[in-house]
């Protein structure tokens, strides 16, 4: 009986989402043929969040997804609000694939109008993205070589990186030397170049 009261429920609850993308579509056929540009807008955003929202969403839908929200924001170009509400969505679908420089660039394309929003909604959906971003990056390493190739220099932020990863996980010194695969001594000179290294960056 509990099994057929799920499935009852996940298909009611995709049928729900087939529903909202049809009536999105139909939305934007309409505003389309009546050339309105702002319901063009809301209803690219709609099949959007549709598009990723769904539970059955694949990497498929999330592309179908950033579609929808570059349109939305592509007529959208002079209007605060709408560019805010599509950069920060991109920034999440983006985070959904795993593609945490696309969402890092668009998170600040958000930044760039936050203070001209108002809506307490949109403010309150960018902070939560951010912090979703904010968690994403201390789980990965991002090399930016448009600034530099300096060997040493990635080098050493890839030592500060593994190091703070060892260090943020459950454990003893021992699990850490263990995660990392140095012996004691190798930690410490590690630890101790990672310190001179930031003195130096900070211009100590």
């Amino acid at each position: 009986r509990a099994k057929a009261d799920l499935e009852n429920t996940s298909a009611s609850r995709t049928a729900a989402w087939g529903e909202a993308e049809k009536s999105a579509n139909d939305a934007l056929r309409i505003a389309t043929d009546a050339n309105l540009d702002f319901c063009k807008i809301d209803a690219h955003i709609a099949l959007g969040e549709v598009s990723a929202g769904r539970p059955d969403a694949d990497d498929q839908s999330l592309k179908t997804s950033l579609d929808h929200f570059r349109e939305a924001l592509n007529l959208a170009i002079r209007n605060p609000k709408p560019s805010a509400v599509c950069h920060i969505h991109m920034a999440r679908v983006h985070l959904l694939r795993g593609n945490l420089r696309e969402a890092q660039v668009e998170l600040a394309e958000w930044r760039k109008v936050e203070h001209k929003i108002q809506h307490g909604f949109v403010r309150d959906f960018g902070k939560q993205v951010a912090e979703d971003v904010r968690l994403a990056e201390q789980k990965y390493l991002i090399v930016d070589a448009t600034k530099s190739l300096n060997i040493e220099e990635h080098t050493g932020k890839l030592v500060r990186f593994l190091l703070t990863q060892a260090r943020d996980q459950e454990g003893n010194l021992d699990d850490r030397l263990r995660r990392l695969g140095v012996k004691r001594a190798t930690y410490y000179n590690l630890m101790r170049r990672v310190g001179e290294m930031r003195s130096a960056s900070d211009g100590v």
